[in-house]
């Protein structure tokens, strides 16, 4: 499962990009979406990398990222209530196993917005990976393929 993060806006975007954007549901900087890890997806995230970031989200970030901040119509939060009575699991952390193993879809989920809305990540913008894109070690700028790089962003963003 892809957690894609909308990190730049769209001044002198062509419409192609703003149209791929659309698609994925990342209609505002700082929006946040789950999709599965299939070449047309993976294509699209190609196109518009230089906009988003991207990574395989694990499942203690997405149980968090549910419990915070997804929404329902209204801006409502969504409780454990909620969850118990339209979407039949018992807490955030089944539910994230759940769209992790592919058994649930988070677009398809009853009453559930299919988008995050975050705030800027904290100490901003920058993801301490392994290696950056240069050969050397430390903080490098974000934006394209993290890997799990995207949870420390996220983490940072909920």
């Amino acid at each position: 499962m892809l957690l894609v993060v909308r990190i730049r806006g769209t001044v002198n975007v062509r419409k192609d990009m703003k149209g791929t954007l659309e698609a994925l549901r990342l209609g505002r900087v700082h929006t946040a979406t789950l999709h599965p890890g299939e070449p047309s997806v993976i294509g699209a995230l190609q196109h518009i990398k230089d906009f988003v970031a991207w990574g395989e989200v694990d499942e203690e970030t997405l149980t968090r990222l549910l419990q915070k901040r997804a929404r329902l119509a209204g801006n409502k939060q969504v409780d454990q209530e909620y969850l118990k009575e339209h979407l039949g699991v018992g807490d955030f952390a089944e539910l994230a196993k759940s769209l992790l193993s592919f058994k649930a879809d988070f677009s398809a989920l009853p009453g559930v917005k299919p988008w995050f809305r975050l705030p800027p990540p904290r100490k901003g913008y920058h993801v301490k990976l392994e290696r950056s894109r240069r050969g050397k070690k430390g903080n490098t700028s974000i934006s394209g393929h993290l890997g799990k790089g995207i949870n420390e962003l996220v983490s940072r963003m909920i």
